[in-house]
């Protein structure tokens, strides 16, 4: 359910301040059932469907504090069965000193609740003796003896607090920019599935009242909370207009990681290096021309970009994308049938890059040691992704039917 009016006409207070403040409100619910016929999730246990109901309630008030200055504040409130009530704040404040131009700044609070999987998966002999527990009631692990060796808590979301500085604007009718740095602190990563306890090795789980998690032994996974860090970046979108038909543009993304905290010893050392692994590029950007109706009845274009080299780490998807660069073309020209397009596109035409390369990691320093040779050249493959299939040349062709207005 969700309402918006304007407030000062509503209310007729007669107030100028509120006149033009727009209010947006609203609330949600939400009931899922679900199950996996008794086999991998936690029906498996309780012979139950597994039952989670989320609740929801916003607003956002918009106000004109002058015709130059713009205040936006909201509120979000979320409760759901498996966590704590969740309150997401935000406030954006605007400044236009001239038409076309306006500054921002702004701030967000968000978070991003565990999945199902997280908190209910329950499969005993996933393989033989290994088997996947999810969080919803924490852990505790006890030596051969007994003895509690560590606790692990209920897994809960994972919560970002975002500032931003923006800046979007047309200069003389010709130049469109969009520019925004950030900073966003994450706090309570979920990190994948790690091994908590070992039978084997003298250690064995339990949960909280006691009881075991099953009823033969197992070395046991699940999911946890660990590690925070901070994420800067900027963006700069840029589209120049040479001429009418001759079109310019291009975007580049600058983004880093500090001030990472994470287990350094213990059999958490493990899930914080993947929950807290960056897995992305620092530096990306693209370039490109269009050429609309230079040569009659048709639009051309290109498209250059660059990706610089990252180290990738989840569970087995594990090693280092290389730095890569490529040129896209592009090619579309109107038939005499109205509405009629003819199109061809060539991804990856012209390429440079390295070889994917395996981390391989220094145990005493957990450092990744690569090599990089760089190699160009037409229909050259590249890696974007671990474990996935080298990219080369392809060629994509085809028609299109417009009817309408727009039917050029």
């Amino acid at each position: 359910m969700q309402n918006n009016f304007d407030f000062g006409a509503l209310m007729n207070t007669g107030v100028r301040a509120f006149d033009g403040t727009r209010i947006v409100w609203g609330g949600q619910y939400r009931q899922d059932v679900v199950t996996s016929k008794r086999q991998w999730l936690s029906d498996r246990d309780t012979n139950q469907d597994i039952e989670v109901a989320q609740r929801g309630a916003y607003f956002q008030t918009e106000t004109p504090l002058s015709n130059k200055v713009r205040l936006v504040l909201a509120g979000r409130f979320d409760k759901h069965d498996n966590y704590d009530g969740q309150f997401s704040p935000k406030a954006a404040l605007t400044f236009s000193p001239v038409e076309d131009q306006t500054l921002r700044v702004s701030y967000n609070r968000a978070f991003k609740s565990p999945s199902l999987l997280q908190t209910d998966f329950y499969f005993p002999n996933f393989s033989p003796s290994i088997g996947i527990f999810g969080n919803k009631r924490g852990f505790v692990v006890k030596d051969a003896a007994g003895v509690t060796v560590s606790t692990i808590e209920p897994i809960r979301p994972e919560i970002n607090n975002t500032w931003e500085f923006g800046y979007k604007g047309i200069v003389r009718q010709r130049l469109f920019v969009d520019a925004v740095v950030y900073q966003s602190r994450y706090e309570d990563f979920l990190s994948p599935l790690f091994v908590f306890a070992n039978p084997f090795a003298g250690t064995s789980a339990f949960y909280p009242d006691g009881s075991p998690i099953f009823s033969a032994p197992q070395i046991a996974l699940t999911y946890l909370n660990v590690g925070e860090a901070k994420v800067r970046g900027a963006d700069l979108g840029l589209r120049f207009y040479i001429t009418d038909r001759v079109v310019a543009s291009g975007n580049m993304g600058l983004i880093r990681l500090e001030g990472v905290k994470k287990p350094t010893s213990g059999s958490l050392v493990t899930a914080g290096n993947e929950a807290t692994a960056f897995n992305s590029p620092s530096t990306k950007w693209n370039a490109g021309l269009d050429l609309i109706d230079v040569i009659p009845r048709s639009t051309a274009g290109f498209t250059v970009r660059y990706v610089n080299r990252y180290l990738f780490r989840s569970g087995v998807n594990y090693g280092t994308v290389p730095t890569f660069g490529t040129l896209d073309v592009n090619y579309s020209v109107r038939t005499p049938w109205n509405g009629v397009r003819l199109t061809a596109q060539v991804q990856n035409l012209f390429a440079c890059a390295g070889e994917f390369q395996p981390a391989k990691w220094v145990a005493a320093a957990n450092k990744a040691t690569v090599s990089e040779t760089s190699k160009c050249g037409f229909g050259q493959q590249h890696v974007e992704m671990v474990s996935a299939p080298a990219l080369g040349s392809m060629v994509f062709v085809g028609a299109r039917f417009d009817r309408g207005p727009f039917a050029r």
